[in-house]
């Protein structure tokens, strides 16, 4: 968990021994946010916890206690684990193997460039009893990692971004701020009606197109089509609803439109999953295009869909599926006016007051407020909307709100 002195590497940000700090990694938006109930130091530090908030960010559903550092290789359970880094990955350092010390290191593994003895990963880390920091390390190097976990690699060709919060303003305008609350907004543009958001793209119906952009915040909006009933946007796709027929482009912005079933009155996608109401069912496929649709259930009132999970609300109960679709429902609680899903969340408006869960299902309830306009959850965040004003709290579900803004709508990332 701690990392000692520096050999073969390059320090990006942060040194050994310098005072405890989050400001090597204030870029993901972590400042000590305790995810999946790993420990920290008095300080809020610690390797594995850094770790997991990465992942959980990247949508990675609570694989459990993985241990200490040096374990989580042997605890990995179904992830591959190997000695090629992948972006997205977890490097691992087993017990005193430089520069971890007694209970080894982990680290996340933002970007891997190279080839051959020209291969090179840059991490960013936290380290228990110690700071934040970025290093580049080249294969060959004394401090080159032992493992890499690959619980959800991401794609090098995207560019993934923070975590981003996105308002509509009463103007029309889009504002973003991304990576730590305290950030400045920036506004993205104009004229708009609506906002969605992935991790790595905007999307939005600004005067009857729906327009896309991917990637940094001042990239070029590309046109994708005309009116459309529905829209939702993954890092990989983008779905539309046109009189009841759904569309969906898969892979670049340029991408052809895809004619995948008629019939539907709405429809959610995530990853690779795409459900939706077809003729009163709730049907979903996942993986390529042309899969098979699979009856979820009949008649719902809501539904969501996210890593690993498909929730239903019906009269007042949810009731959720975990893993394939074929799984059975778990009743989670009955009273709810709407609900919202996490990987590892389950949120819901429950008499009057909004209600959370995180991790199991049949974990307890927590109060967190009041009655709200909106409300948006992530496995490290819970915003609401109240007459107007953007409250988000970010780590436990016991951290205290930050007001971090107005509009007339927001999302998160």
């Amino acid at each position: 968990m701690a990392a000692g002195p520096a050999q073969a590497h390059t320090l990006t940000c942060g040194t050994y021994g310098s005072a405890p700090s989050f400001g090597c990694l204030e870029f993901a938006g972590f400042s000590g946010q305790s995810t999946w109930g790993y420990p920290a130091d008095g300080n809020g530090h610690n390797c594995t916890n850094y770790a997991a908030f990465r992942l959980a960010q990247n949508g990675v559903a609570n694989p459990g206690n993985l241990g200490h550092a040096k374990d989580w290789d042997n605890n990995a359970g179904s992830s591959p684990v190997n000695n090629t880094p992948a972006k997205g990955s977890i490097a691992v350092w087993e017990a005193y193997s430089t520069p971890a010390l007694e209970f080894g290191h982990v680290a996340y593994v933002d970007t891997v460039t190279g080839s051959g003895q020209s291969l090179r990963i840059e991490t960013s880390e936290d380290n228990f009893n110690g700071t934040s920091m970025r290093r580049s390390i080249g294969v060959g190097d004394v401090e080159w990692p032992d493992h890499f976990i690959h619980f959800k690699d991401l794609s090098d060709s995207s560019t993934e971004q923070p975590a981003r919060i996105a308002t509509l303003g009463g103007d029309g305008h889009v504002y973003v701020k991304q990576g730590a609350l305290n950030v400045t907004w920036s506004d993205i543009g104009g004229g708009f009606a609506s906002v969605k958001m992935s991790r790595n793209r905007i999307a939005g119906v600004n005067n009857g197109q729906l327009l896309v952009k991917e990637g940094a915040l001042n990239a070029t909006w590309t046109v994708t089509t005309g009116a459309v009933d529905a829209y939702e946007v993954t890092d990989s796709r983008v779905g539309i609803l046109v009189g009841g027929t759904l569309f969906v482009k898969d892979g670049p912005l340029n991408a052809v439109w895809t004619e995948i079933g008629s019939g539907f009155t709405s429809f959610k996608m995530w990853g690779n999953r795409i459900v939706g109401m077809n003729n009163g069912s709730l049907i979903a496929k996942e993986g390529p295009l042309n899969a098979t649709w699979t009856t979820l259930s009949g008649p719902v009132d809501d539904y969501d869909v996210t890593e690993g999970r498909i929730g239903t609300l019906t009269g007042g109960v949810i009731n959720v599926k975990v893993g394939p679709l074929n799984a059975q429902w778990t009743y989670v609680g009955a009273g709810f006016a709407s609900f919202r899903l996490s990987p590892n969340r389950v949120a819901g408006m429950n008499g009057g007051s909004l209600i959370v869960k995180e991790g199991p299902l049949n974990a307890v309830w927590s109060t967190l407020t009041g009655n709200v306009d909106d409300y948006e959850v992530t496995d490290t965040r819970v915003g609401v909307l109240i007459t107007g004003n953007v409250d988000v709290k970010e780590g436990p579900l016991n951290a205290t709100w930050s007001r971090i803004g107005g509009g007339n709508a927001f999302t998160m990332s």
